[in-house]
């Protein structure tokens, strides 16, 4: 029982320390980027908006139909961020490159599929949610290292990437 209790505790103790170091380099990231804003900009912001674009989509076609939106003035000096999704094969389409945040293995997006017989959806993979996800809180610890409060930190998208949001 004392082997296996402090077998337990040096992996607990290994466990920390990876936590430790993953906070250290989102950390350290969001530091370079912030500094990166910093030195980039000519007004102080207020405020800030993150627009996630759809699947097969780029942040390009977002910035044309988003140019005209004015946010009230007590909002102050918004920064627009337009991350772009990587380019992925995707299996909707047939494993064309497309950008997209995660791949979708099938539409529609449902819990059954109706055929004969009905059967489960195959799901996203967790591990490409979580690097789409780790993207967005990149951007939003950045932000934050900058000294932007997060409630003055909005997050929006379209598509899939409103299914980030």
């Amino acid at each position: 029982a004392s082997e296996r209790a402090t077998k337990a505790s040096k992996d607990i103790d290994d466990v920390l320390a990876a936590v430790e170091e993953e906070v250290k380099k989102r950390v350290d990231a969001a530091a370079r980027v912030a500094n990166f804003w910093r030195q980039a900009r000519e007004e102080e912001i207020s405020c800030a908006v993150i627009w996630l674009h759809g699947q097969g989509e780029s942040e390009a076609s977002w910035q044309t139909k988003l140019a005209s939106v004015k946010l009230p003035e007590r909002a102050g000096i918004c920064r627009w961020i337009w991350p772009r999704a990587e380019l992925q094969h995707c299996s909707t389409r047939g494993g064309v490159l497309t950008p997209q945040w995660f791949d979708t293995p099938e539409f529609p997006v449902c819990r059954v599929i109706r055929g004969v017989p009905d059967r489960k959806r195959i799901e996203e993979e967790p591990l490409e949610l979580a690097k789409a996800t780790s993207r967005v809180h990149a951007a939003i610890e950045a932000l934050e290292a900058e000294g932007l409060p997060s409630h003055r930190i909005a997050l929006a998208g379209f598509g899939q990437g409103a299914a980030l949001v």
